[in-house]
């Protein structure tokens, strides 16, 4: 079970962890949040307090992931994150929409437009080379995409 968080945007509007560990004994603040920056994606960020004198520690952010970010609870409220990039095969895009469809979905809705024609074409082409194998997997492909554009939220 994924218990999506989302708005956590900026150190101002981050997930607080009140009892995170610092070193090997003492206690800290922990807070999260998912950063985005035009032409590079979505990436995690998470910045510690220091227990001794309050300040906060410099941010540790993530690799930045192109289509979409988004943190969540496991069953046991652990945080966790989860993205996109555009490697992953459809049913991966397919899952994280259907886990996370309050994600800013404007890369991912922009990806999958494009894939649904260029499969369309790739399938329709007469190019004597291609093999059963290659247009069994595209046709797959092609189906599972066609759901992604029907699965992903209106825009807003």
């Amino acid at each position: 079970m994924k218990t999506p968080l989302y708005g956590h945007t900026s150190e101002a509007t981050s997930f607080l962890q009140d009892d995170y560990p610092y070193g090997r004994q003492l206690r800290c603040k922990r807070r999260c949040w998912i950063e985005y920056r035009e032409g590079k994606g979505y990436r995690f960020m998470a910045q510690t307090q220091d227990p001794r004198n309050g300040r906060w520690n410099k941010p540790h952010a993530s690799t930045y992931s192109r289509m979409a970010g988004c943190m969540y609870l496991d069953e046991i409220n652990h945080l966790h994150w989860d993205s996109l990039t555009e490697y992953d095969k459809p049913g991966i895009f397919l899952e994280f929409i259907t886990n996370f469809p309050g994600t800013d979905m404007q890369v991912v809705r922009a990806f999958s437009s494009l894939k649904v024609p260029y499969l369309n074409r790739l399938l329709a082409s007469t190019d004597p080379s291609k093999s059963p194998t290659d247009l069994a997997r595209w046709q797959e492909e092609l189906h599972v995409w066609q759901k992604v554009v029907a699965t992903l939220p209106p825009k807003d």
